[in-house]
């Protein structure tokens, strides 16, 4: 079985395939961007799960491990104690560690909004940021949206 797991950053990719019968990784450093990760579509399509940590960039990684039929698993960075604690920290070992954990069944998963729920609740906080750039009071329709916007702060 293999798993994949990607520490995906604004410049580039670290990937890691776990092949758990062989107890082997194949690790591999790609450009951030769609093109790079869609080259990938081969050696990605022999894992069952693709872990990455939730970032401010795991958005379209996780729309384009969709498009390629993968199944994305969102790992909650503050829960993964075994990466945050580590005492040797590099992109290698982070991903290594996404991987061992997603095979083992031991990530703390974290949520996979839809668009709908992702795209309003960062309309309404532009919204928000508007209201309060303006100077403008939050009375009637803009205390309606400053009070029913109960988001994650990750969002």
């Amino acid at each position: 079985m293999k798993f994949g797991a990607l520490d995906v950053h604004k410049s580039f990719i670290q990937v890691c395939v776990l092949d758990r019968e062989s107890e082997s990784c194949e690790d591999l450093r790609i450009d951030s961007s769609r093109e790079s990760l869609r080259e990938l579509k081969e050696l990605l399509s022999e894992t069952e799960r693709v872990a990455l940590e939730a970032s401010s960039h795991w958005g379209w990684v996780v729309d384009e491990l969709e498009g390629m039929g993968l199944e994305p698993v969102l790992s909650h960075p503050s829960k993964t104690k075994a990466i945050g604690s580590a005492k040797i920290k590099t992109d290698k070992i982070d991903a290594r560690m996404l991987a061992y954990l997603l095979s083992a069944g031991l990530l703390p998963e974290a949520h996979i909004p839809s668009d709908r729920v992702l795209s309003s609740g960062v309309k309404s906080r532009g919204l928000l940021l508007v209201f309060y750039a303006m100077n403008l009071p939050l009375t009637g329709a803009r205390a309606s949206v400053a009070t029913s916007l109960r988001l994650p702060n990750d969002i």
